[in-house]
């Protein structure tokens, strides 16, 4: 949602969609797709293998986390759940940074 305030501002902030940090270890859930409009770069979407039109790189849906591209018709038909994609070892999810009291 691109707002950033201070935690003691987080609690009164407007609900967001988008995690960037977890509140407490108890809150870490699974990991959402984050869908983005265009910049779908294979042409191809990635659950009905059909092509994706371009029109100045904005159709379809990417998401941020897994790079999975989708038609907006497929949006339906995707679970929430996010696997991280082939990077997965390698991306540090938001829902793995939380404070810690020392």
């Amino acid at each position: 949602c691109k707002y950033t305030v201070h935690d003691q501002c987080a609690m009164k902030a407007m609900p967001c969609e988008v995690s960037t940090y977890a509140k407490s270890r108890k809150d870490i859930g699974i990991q959402s797709h984050v869908w983005v409009r265009g910049g779908c770069e294979s042409g191809r979407c990635d659950r009905c293998q059909k092509k994706i039109r371009t029109f100045h790189s904005l159709t379809g849906l990417h998401c941020v986390w897994c790079h999975l591209e989708i038609h907006d018709d497929c949006l339906q038909n995707m679970g929430p759940e996010c696997d991280g994609g082939l990077l997965r070892d390698h991306i540090l999810p938001p829902s793995s940074i939380y404070p810690s009291v020392l």
